[in-house]
């Protein structure tokens, strides 16, 4: 068969696991951490074992040391090799209730086959195990029975040995209509068709089976088929979860992974994948698209939901999940102490935390758009794709570089002709240039206050802001219970250059005030569009695709001045860079920092999206 046991490593394992039970029935050594370990767990710990306020005698059995601990009298709790003289095995045969263990109030006990499991631990030296999931697999030893020929296949051997002990044989091989169902749902999970059943039942050779089993393995079904157990454990869906249950797009990953076994991945590469396919040397599109393993979780976007909490959670269920699939560990107790059964720590819990932590995300997915949560890549359908997007972009920065040669060529001419220039007529343009909407709140009517620039278009107001004076003339004091919304302006992409300037009055520092948005919700995480807000004071804009990977922003390094009128005026020049962005405070230029610089996608809706001053949804 063509088919090596890479591919299909978590199912060996689980039967790796189950012949390990069966030949610890058949009279095996003990395995303390299978077989005394659980019982030390569920009888003794509640006293003696991590919870130091519920410790009693001042005696830990969950540690090593306690095998070599002494009484008062100076007698073994345990004396390897000779149970018989272990103070353990005596205080749980005792028939003293003030002396057998563990002790009547505690309405615990230990039945015969523990005591007997205990016994054989101490007679065989009461060695020590680590925890299981640190002990490498170790095939078993296949028994071997006297006067019976060699079992067809290793599992076959313990099945047979078990069965002997319990005074049972085999029943008779299985029918080959019944063989054929059973591959065919272990392997694909699907049914044989009438017309296998019907070429495999006509089918004489000795070795059909063998080459169904072969063409099962080559079918595009098996990755189906075994990827199901590993969807699970990286629990996959193709819904966010929690109440809005939007359609999660993360159906590349599980095709990633369906091929991933089709295509026999070894199982090194499988998990090295789907942790850092993208830090590889020379990742592929694949080996990234495979670290989606980290994008499975549950989302939420919520109206009211804490950005900061979310993204929280999911570094946590990431965290858990990793541990889980790769480790064999559950180590979510660690997050608030140090695990009381298993040896992992606080600080061991933090420091693989951080590993997750670096993840540039919202905490929230967006409301009204289908967009992905960021950070995102690009997926291409095929190598052409791939080749014809790089050359677009090529191009791109080709014409980049030849407009950023233009303008640095003209500087000087300009700067020539603006010295020597007589006449202001010459060179200042027409504030309407271009004009899209100016409104002054002085002219209002029944649909409320008039573009000047557009006589159809109105600004219309929400919970009636009060009309005060303004520098020269009126103005609208918004007091954050109310706001203003202006239809069909301003709805501009990231390729579009635009300038916009108000003016205002600030009359004290908040750490976040709304001056303008063209979005639909400043929460959503897709928050697509624009945006001047006010924090801690200073003037920030942004234009956004999906908040915090896919964006521009720039922020003043300066507060605004409180307390007095001033004109704020910020541009931009339609390059999808922060360095095209820009403030004026009062006509001259503000320093800036930038905060964003990764725009490559829309930052429109699509559709007839207000401009809004003041306030927004949610």
């Amino acid at each position: 068969m063509k088919h090596s046991l890479h591919s299909i490593t978590h199912l060996m394992l689980g039967l790796l696991a189950i012949l390990h039970a069966m030949e610890t029935e058949v009279g095996a050594a003990i395995d303390f951490t299978r077989d005394v370990y659980p019982i030390l767990s569920d009888r003794c710990f509640a006293c003696h074992g991590p919870d130091a306020e519920a410790r009693k005698a001042d005696l830990r059995l969950d540690q090593e040391g306690f095998i070599t601990a002494s009484s008062s009298e100076g007698e073994r709790l345990v004396q390897p090799g000779d149970a018989a003289s272990s103070i353990l095995i005596a205080r749980i045969h005792s028939e003293d209730p003030d002396s057998v263990m563990p002790p009547p109030e505690s309405f615990l006990t230990l039945n015969p086959d523990e005591k007997a499991t205990l016994s054989q631990w101490i007679n065989e030296g009461a060695s020590w195990g680590k925890h299981w999931a640190f002990e490498r697999v170790v095939a078993p030893k296949i028994p071997q029975m006297d006067g019976v020929p060699p079992a067809p296949h290793p599992i076959d051997a313990f099945i047979e040995k078990t069965l002997s002990l319990k005074g049972l044989s085999t029943r008779e091989e299985a029918s080959k209509e019944r063989l054929l169902r059973r591959v065919h749902l272990d392997l694909t999970g699907l049914p044989p068709s009438p017309d296998t059943l019907e070429r495999f039942l006509s089918d004489p050779d000795p070795l059909a089976y063998e080459r169904m089993v072969d063409q099962l393995l080559a079918s595009e079904h098996y990755g189906e088929r075994m990827a199901m157990e590993w969807l699970d454990v990286a629990r996959f869906a193709d819904t966010y979860g929690y109440q809005s249950d939007r359609f999660n797009h993360l159906w590349p990953w599980r095709d990633w992974v369906i091929a991933a076994f089709n295509d026999n991945l070894s199982y090194d590469t499988f998990i090295l994948h789907q942790m850092a396919g993208d830090l590889i040397d020379q990742p592929t599109q694949q080996s990234i698209l495979a670290t989606a393993f980290h994008r499975n979780h549950r989302q939420t976007n919520e109206g009211g939901s804490v950005n900061e909490e979310f993204r929280v959670e999911y570094n946590a269920d990431r965290l858990k999940t990793t541990a889980l699939a790769f480790m064999g560990l559950t180590i979510e107790c660690a997050r608030c102490h140090d695990h009381k059964y298993d040896p992992i720590s606080q600080k061991d819990y933090y420091r693989l935390f951080a590993f997750f932590n670096n993840t540039d995300e919202s905490g929230l997915y967006s409301h009204f758009t289908d967009a992905i949560p960021s950070p995102t890549r690009f997926l291409y359908q095929n190598t052409g794709q791939e080749a014809e997007h790089r050359r677009a972009m090529e191009q791109i920065r080709t014409l980049e570089a030849e407009e950023s040669m233009l303008r640095a060529s003209a500087r000087e001419p300009f700067a020539l002709w603006l010295q020597n220039t007589t006449e202001k007529e010459d060179f200042i343009l027409p504030l309407n240039n271009a004009l899209v909407g100016h409104f002054d709140f002085e002219t209002k009517e029944e649909k409320g206050y008039l573009n000047l620039a557009q006589a159809d278009h109105y600004a219309s107001l929400g919970d009636q802001p009060e009309s005060i004076d303004g520098p020269t003339g009126k103005a609208l004091r918004f007091d954050g219970e109310n706001s203003a919304s202006i239809a069909k302006v301003a709805d501009f992409n990231r390729n579009q250059a635009f300038s916009m300037s108000v003016s205002m009055w600030i009359p004290e520092v908040r750490d976040r005030l709304i001056v303008m948005h063209h979005s639909k919700a400043g929460s959503d995480a897709g928050s697509r569009g624009y945006e001047l807000l006010l924090e801690d004071g200073h003037a920030s804009f942004a234009l956004i695709h999906f908040w915090p990977g896919n964006a521009i922003k720039i922020r003043t390094r300066e507060r605004l001045p409180i307390e007095q009128w001033l004109t704020l005026g910020w541009t931009y020049d339609g390059s999808s860079r922060a360095s095209g962005m820009a403030f004026y405070l009062n006509g001259q230029p503000m320093e800036v920092e930038i905060e964003r610089d990764s725009l490559y996608r829309d930052i429109s809706y699509g559709g007839n999206t207000p401009l809004q001053l003041a306030a927004r949804f949610r």
